[in-house]
């Protein structure tokens, strides 16, 4: 098959780029990874869709390359490359129903990160004291909403992954918050171990980091860390 040319642009993290990063080392869709330090993307901010990242660029033999941002229609439009997201429409929308329902997850815990000012809500920053208080609440209301619903649609589903019987761009999303946010323990509040809880849920996790090219993707990547541009060319 005969890749488009792609670039993905982010900071040297993981980050939003991760799952997308992850569905084209996976499906072996070579792309080149832009890393842009902080200090350049202020002073580039507005060059970028919405002034923000990540972005992906793609040029089609005979069209000119174009620039979209949105880390969900990201990994879809890569998930698709890589074979990743199911061709039939019912068992899409199931990928598309688990990775809503991961990003409703989601949502208030990126919240508590970006905080008050960057999040719109308030125009002075929370106090730490009210930051714990919301991340208390992430913890004993959302986070066992979402993911008791998880844990029931992969005891549910029986294969270890969330939909279908092999790895789909769901998955990796969920790999990226719980793995490579929560059970880092780099949330003040949220426990690393909080997935003892959730067994079927920790198994996938573990069965994703598995996947040999996940595997070699962070030995040659180790800790999500990309200090300078390169290019993937499997």
């Amino acid at each position: 098959m005969t890749f488009p040319k792609l670039w993905i642009t982010y900071f040297g993290i993981g980050g939003r780029a991760e799952a997308v990063r992850l569905a084209a080392a996976v499906g072996k869709v070579p792309f080149t990874n832009v890393v842009v330090p902080f200090n350049e993307f202020v002073e580039k901010k507005d060059t970028f869709p919405l002034g923000q990242l990540p972005m992906l660029e793609i040029e089609e033999p005979g069209k000119e390359k174009i620039a979209l941002t949105q880390s969900m229609a990201m990994l879809r439009y890569v998930g698709k490359l890589a074979g990743l997201y199911p061709e039939d429409p019912v068992e899409a929308m199931k990928v598309d129903a688990v990775m809503d329902t991961i990003l409703d997850m989601e949502v208030p815990v990126d919240l508590s990160r970006r905080g008050a000012v960057r999040s719109f809500v308030a125009e002075e920053e929370w106090t730490a004291d009210e930051k714990m208080a919301i991340r208390k609440r992430i913890l004993e209301k959302s986070l066992p909403k979402y993911l008791g619903f998880l844990e029931k649609q992969l005891e549910e589903n029986g294969t270890g992954f969330l939909v279908g019987d092999r790895l789909t761009i769901a998955d990796l999303k969920l790999f990226y918050l719980c793995a490579l946010t929560i059970q880092k323990g780099i949330l003040d509040g949220i426990p690393s171990d909080l997935f003892d809880a959730y067994p079927k849920v920790k198994e996938n996790l573990e069965k994703v980091k598995s996947i040999p090219e996940i595997a070699a993707w962070y030995e040659q990547h180790p800790g999500s860390k990309y200090p300078e541009t390169f290019d993937f060319a499997p």
